[in-house]
């Protein structure tokens, strides 16, 4: 092949561009693989931060629904809590 009829420097000159090639491309794969790691992990963060902040609110508004003294059911069908979850704020 092409490598048999160069001479010994442009050999090793072909293979340490070869080398350093490989290790470019090893640490472009690599910084992108953080930066989506990094953005995914961010996107689920802020997943479950709101859906806590969800659950959250709807649990203030149970309580609030349970004070003005509306029926569990009715205020688990509003709030999207279970009959359980609104059981267990009444105290």
């Amino acid at each position: 092949g092409k490598l048999a009829v160069l001479n010994e420097d442009e050999r090793a000159r072909l293979i340490a561009d070869s080398q350093n090639k490989l290790q470019w491309d090893i640490a472009a794969v690599t910084r992108d693989a953080e930066a989506r790691g990094k953005a995914e992990g961010k996107a689920q963060g802020e997943a479950l931060g709101e859906a806590r902040g969800r659950t959250e609110a709807s649990l203030a508004i149970a309580r609030n629904m349970l004070q003005q003294n509306m029926p569990v059911d009715a205020v688990a069908a509003m709030t999207g809590l279970s009959k359980k979850e609104v059981l267990s704020l009444i105290h």
